[in-house]
């Protein structure tokens, strides 16, 4: 009996699940990469270095003043520098999860679709693409026109 088509069969689908295997083992060290990435904190300065705040993908940490503060400013100004620091914070944490996130869209990319392993199964791309974030535009504060008196200008 000539096994042979059989035999030759079964090392190609082995090797098609060697090589699925070890590229789960690369995305397993990306995504452990991304998470590590997400993980980091951020620090941001106000603009007058009054205020410094510190975060992450998880929230924000710490918030600390200066101790000339209180002396060298309003509290409408300090409060103005402690907005533009969580915005600057909020943008930069943004910004390292959509880096992240864009690793796990390449790792879609590289991957079969589920469609090709089983029948019926949904594909993976197209939940990968409702999953990621779209392109967002950058924040835009409407009000400062108003709170620093641009109209007036």
């Amino acid at each position: 009996m000539d096994d042979w088509p059989t035999r030759a069969s079964n090392d190609g689908l082995r090797q098609q699940v060697d090589a699925m295997v070890a590229a789960y083992a690369d995305q397993r060290s990306v995504l452990a990469a991304a998470k590590a990435a997400a993980d980091e904190p951020v620090q941001c300065w106000s603009a007058n270095n009054l205020v410094r705040v510190t975060g992450n993908a998880s929230g924000v940490s710490e918030v600390h003043l200066v101790p000339e503060a209180f002396k060298r400013s309003t509290p409408e100004t300090l409060a103005r520098s402690i907005t533009e620091a969580l915005g600057e914070l909020s943008a930069r944490v943004a910004l390292s999860r959509e880096r992240a996130l864009g690793a796990l869209g390449d790792l879609s990319d590289e991957m079969p679709e589920l469609a090709e392993l089983i029948p019926g199964a949904p594909p993976l791309r197209e939940i990968a693409e409702q999953v990621l974030p779209a392109d967002r535009a950058p924040y835009v504060d409407e009000d400062e026109y108003y709170r620093n008196g641009g109209y007036l200008r």
